[in-house]
């Protein structure tokens, strides 16, 4: 088998695409479809079930998966051990939480390119269970997500946690909240959160259901600044970190308020799966970022 017909798979694993697929890797669909094919005569096994839609992996098609990251990811491992030149060299794929996106990209991803300029970034955004289950398989390099206060990553992730930091309840500026609630005052309420998956709303789905109170949605969304536009409007209430709030354009216009007894915090993490060796000063210097920009934002917010 060829590393070409294994970096067609792991696209089209990763993408659930032969289309998209295809368009990543710079070549037709009919090209990716043959080397998927060769692939699979190669390891006498159907990698793909191609009765799904989208394309989905057979039993074998996720072994595989694996251990053709983990080639992947050992011939990366040689270039840079053997390449001319100082300094990292290679590909480093960073994923990033919906909520913490803009902030990393701005205190780091330029950072990075004038540190490191022969490594070429991919950024991608999720939410965080989804990173962390990546940066496990190696679908990911490494990784900032949140993670509720008190909780770890899984195993097979190791990472530092940068800092805890407060969720805050919002609502539209022309309603006149105390600013202190209990949480049976806001049954009736409807909300503004992330499609479920998302740690805050588990959280606070959690403690309505303490009380006997369902978790009405209004809307759900990914963007902070979007769900902060539509509790602007009225549409429901919002959840979301204390430093969205303190940067946001929209902050004057939404009432923060907290809620009797539920102090919810969200702890950030930087993670990181089996990181090739020639990348670990990516990681510190994304770490180092990291950390003095959240240091600024809680003076800021203070």
């Amino acid at each position: 088998m060829e590393l070409d017909e294994i970096r067609a798979f792991v696209a089209v694993a990763e993408t659930g695409s032969v289309n998209r697929a295809a368009h990543e890797l710079g070549r037709s669909q009919p090209a990716v479809t043959r080397q998927i094919q060769r692939l699979e005569q190669a390891l006498g096994i159907q990698v793909l079930d191609r009765r799904a839609k989208p394309v989905k992996l057979t039993l074998a098609g996720q072994v595989a998966l694996e251990r053709c990251r983990r080639i992947l990811t050992g011939v990366e491992e040689l270039r840079a051990a053997t390449a001319l030149g100082p300094g990292p060299q290679g590909e480093c794929r960073i994923g990033l939480g919906y909520s913490l996106a803009e902030m990393c990209l701005a205190c780091s991803l330029e950072k990075l390119r004038q540190e490191f300029p022969q490594v070429s970034f991919r950024v991608s955004t999720s939410m965080s269970p989804y990173l962390l289950e990546e940066v496990r398989s190696g679908a990911l390099d490494l990784a900032v997500v949140q993670i509720p206060e008190g909780h770890r990553p899984p195993a097979g992730v190791e990472g530092r946690m940068v800092t805890t930091a407060p969720l805050v309840f919002v609502a539209s500026g022309r309603r006149r909240l105390p600013k202190v609630v209990k949480l049976t005052d806001l049954a009736e309420e409807t909300w503004v959160l992330n499609p479920d998956g998302c740690g805050f709303r588990a959280a606070l789905r959690r403690a309505l259901g303490d009380v006997n109170a369902p978790l009405r949605i209004a809307v759900e969304s990914f963007g902070m600044e979007l769900q902060l536009s539509l509790v602007a409007r009225g549409v429901g209430l919002g959840l979301i970190p204390a430093w969205v709030l303190a940067r946001s354009r929209l902050r004057p216009k939404v009432r923060p308020f907290s809620v009797r007894g539920h102090g919810f915090r969200v702890a950030v993490w930087i993670v990181r799966g089996r990181l090739p060796e020639p990348l670990l000063p990516v990681w510190t210097t994304v770490d180092e970022s990291l950390t003095k920009e959240l240091a600024r934002l809680t003076r800021r917010r203070g």
